[in-house]
């Protein structure tokens, strides 16, 4: 038998607040998740495995929300000032920072957009009706240097 780990530690992505509006997310896409908010395009169908594809990208954010939290101590701890502020949106840094550089390395914006590992993630497992519940700190790291 092949048993799921259990964690222990989840950040929770169980009451993430949904907006529908007209503005965000861009048009071409139905959802956009800025924790804990989820904005779904009016009118965009919003199935089951959208919301759980944006509810891996609420637990990724939460991941880099804690590790930026843990850069911004140790830079206002250093006297970096207002620099130590560049460390709380980390997650958007870093999902911009991937994207540009696969799109130079692509030159095509839907193939890099499919390749940051964020988004290798959350595609691979929104139809696993159980995978947040065993789902490992940080699992979007294994996408990385993956094509």
């Amino acid at each position: 038998m092949n048993a799921r780990p259990r964690r222990i530690l989840k950040p929770n992505t169980e009451d993430m607040i949904i907006i529908r509006n007209n503005l965000i997310p861009f048009r071409g896409y139905s959802a956009v998740t800025i924790w804990p908010i989820v904005f779904v395009r009016r009118g965009a169908w919003y199935s089951r495995n959208t919301d759980r594809h944006e509810r891996i990208h609420g637990r990724q954010q939460l991941e880099m929300l804690l590790v930026g939290m843990v850069l911004a101590a140790v830079l206002a701890a250093a006297g970096c000032g207002w620099w130590s502020l560049l460390a709380l949106p980390l997650f958007y840094l870093c999902y911009g920072v991937e994207y540009l550089i696969r799109l130079c390395i692509t030159r095509d914006h839907d193939c890099a957009y499919r390749s940051i590992s964020f988004e290798q993630e959350a595609f691979a497992h929104q139809f696993d009706e159980t995978y947040l519940q065993y789902r490992r700190w940080f699992a979007w790291l294994r996408y990385i240097f993956k094509a």
